[in-house]
């Protein structure tokens, strides 16, 4: 209360000086008027997502207006830019003079991004001017990607969201965001219950147990570090099959991270850890694919008042049933977190964190991913997320994509994609009779042949990629394969060049036999072993150059990969260095 007035005081003092020195104000305001009147610009146009989406053709208009007004906002910008020297801001020397009806001959997307490059690589987001279309165009993905997740007959508005580089990012912020709201909501609750509790428990022992100070004086220390422990950290929970990025959010934002199995497992930990910040869930988990009871641990949640975090990213805009309600008022959920540079088909870099905002004070979440600090000597300083200042070019790529792909081809991508994922299981159930460990798939399948060689998958999988199909490879001989708009693509293309053929599932038959001529290969070998390259999901040449012992890269990369097998593996021909180490 006493901050807040603090605060108020003092913003009031900044509008008394704004208004009795001219020379602040006019500095003051020609940034604000400037960058409003951009901001005016942005919503004359009234953009709306809709299902028929925009076209490049010739016949259409809406994406040469378009075009035309981010050229000409562009060219009020940058023209200022030309005119002034920014202290900071801009440390190149961009070249403004682009012939404007050379840029208005767009083909393609590519040449969309192309334009955006063109005109905005040097923007700076954290600057009024460019902050104000960046965030106008932040809030209308939010508004167009919420609704197909059940907002817009709840309410649109009451979602904020923000994006970010990637899935990692945006799963790192929302546990960031909740292990705030359990600090400032909770924290000194707990601290003064439990030092309570923990003088309590120590007079008692004083009192009944023993008067020696050596016996006192090791209770208090003990009776300390629980304190501690309960008061300071909280408690995030998450199926074993959570991404492993949320790995780093513990580290970094010292928070215990706890697994459940299931809902009944997930029950009984909510009751033995009095700390809890929130419970995350997966749909579909990144490695097996496998979903989550999203509506039963929701519902659990809910009734529990316990926030409720869905990482979508590997699904997200892989629309069923249940995902078109995760936003919905009725649903559990608190916050999703979807990649747009996925199954969006937006470019690399971009993904979102999505919250559902109630009404009261405790259904408040997206607040607390803000960093905020008053007292810098540099002047109040305060972002959204880990970045600071970041290109403009991701969030302008990633607002046309989604105006470009309209909702009808998203679902009908989404449709395409779970069809061909259910083709593809029960094709290597019943020809190549695979183990599957995707027990209800989305957009991918995690298997395993039997009746090999050890380690003959990793080399099923060196072989595939040489035939043109690169499938994941995981832990325990385990492949994983995602199907992408890729996919579907290479299949209609195959299919319309074998018009003769009558099969609708061609390609996947294609994709299918191309295994079952490989396994008939590994057999053929009669070997007992295969060479052992299971996932490495890291940059190789960065191991190297840590120079790792050998029993760590065995570690990494699997049990007969030493040393100088790691060197063949990686492209050490583009580093060379490495090999004279």
């Amino acid at each position: 209360m006493i901050k807040e007035l603090i605060r108020y005081l003092f913003n009031s003092i900044a509008l008394i000086i704004l208004e009795f020195k001219p020379e602040i104000s006019k500095e003051f305001d020609s940034y604000q008027r400037f960058a409003l009147s951009i901001r005016e610009e942005w919503e004359k146009l009234d953009i709306e997502f809709n299902e028929s989406g925009l076209k490049f053709d010739s016949e259409y208009n809406s994406i040469i207006k378009i075009i035309s007004h981010f050229l000409n906002i562009t060219k009020k910008i940058n023209e200022k830019l030309n005119k002034n020297i920014y202290s900071g801001m801009i440390y190149s020397s961009p070249n403004f003079n682009i012939n404007e009806k050379e840029s208005l001959n767009i083909e393609n997307i590519e040449d969309l991004y192309g334009l955006i490059m063109k005109k905005t690589w040097f923007w700076n987001s954290l600057h009024p001017i460019f902050g104000t279309i960046n965030y106008w165009m932040n809030r209308k993905i939010v508004e167009y990607v919420s609704k197909m997740y059940g907002s817009e007959k709840y309410n649109s508005h009451n979602i904020c969201g923000i994006i970010t580089t990637g899935g990692t990012e945006s799963l790192n912020l929302a546990a960031r965001m909740y292990k705030q709201k359990w600090i400032r909501e909770h924290f000194n609750r707990n601290f003064i219950k439990n030092f309570i509790f923990t003088i309590i428990i120590l007079y008692l022992n004083y009192v009944i147990i023993s008067e020696s100070i050596l016996y006192m004086s090791s209770i208090t220390i003990i009776f300390s570090w629980i304190l501690f422990k309960r008061s300071t950290r909280c408690v995030i929970f998450a199926p074993k099959s959570i991404h492993i990025s949320l790995k780093k959010a513990e580290e970094d934002f010292e928070f215990d991270l706890v697994h459940y199995e299931n809902i009944n497992d997930l029950r009984y930990l909510i009751y033995f850890y009095p700390n809890k910040a929130a419970v995350f869930g997966s749909y579909p988990s990144y490695a097996l694919g496998n979903q989550d009871d999203i509506e039963t641990i929701g519902e659990f949640c809910k009734q529990k008042k316990i926030p409720f975090h869905v990482d979508n990213c590997l699904g997200g805009f892989i629309f069923t049933e249940r995902s078109r309600k995760f936003l919905s008022k009725s649903s559990g959920i608190t916050s999703i977190s979807i990649d747009t540079h996925k199954n969006g088909l937006c470019p690399k870099g971009s993904s979102l964190l999505l919250t559902k905002e109630g009404d009261k004070k405790h259904e408040k979440y997206f607040r607390y991913c803000f960093y905020s600090y008053e007292n810098w000597e540099g002047g109040l300083y305060g972002t959204p997320k880990f970045q600071g200042s970041s290109s403009c070019v991701e969030t302008i790529s990633t607002f046309y994509t989604l105006l470009l792909n309209n909702i009808n081809f998203y679902e009908k991508e989404s449709q395409e994609i779970q069809k061909t994922t259910f083709d593809i299981k029960e094709l290597l159930i019943i020809k190549l009779n695979a183990t599957i460990y995707t027990l209800n798939p989305l957009n991918v399948i995690a298997f395993k042949i039997e009746g090999l060689p050890k380690y003959a998958n990793y080399e099923l999988a060196s072989l595939m990629s040489k035939r043109g199909y690169c499938l994941s490879v995981l832990k325990d001989e385990i492949l994983h394969f995602c199907i992408t708009h890729q996919f579907l693509h290479k299949a209609i293309i195959y299919n319309f060049t074998n018009l003769n053929k009558k099969n609708d599932n061609d390609f996947i038959n294609l994709f299918i036999n191309e295994i079952k001529i490989v396994i008939n290969e590994l057999k053929s070998k009669n070997v007992e072993s295969f060479s052992s390259e299971s996932k490495v999901y890291c940059n190789a040449d960065m191991a190297l150059s840590h120079n790792l012992s050998d029993d760590k890269l065995e570690y990494i990369f699997g049990p007969t990969a030493l040393r100088e097998n790691i060197k063949q593996f990686t492209l050490s021909n583009l580093n060379p260095y490495l090999l004279n180490q």
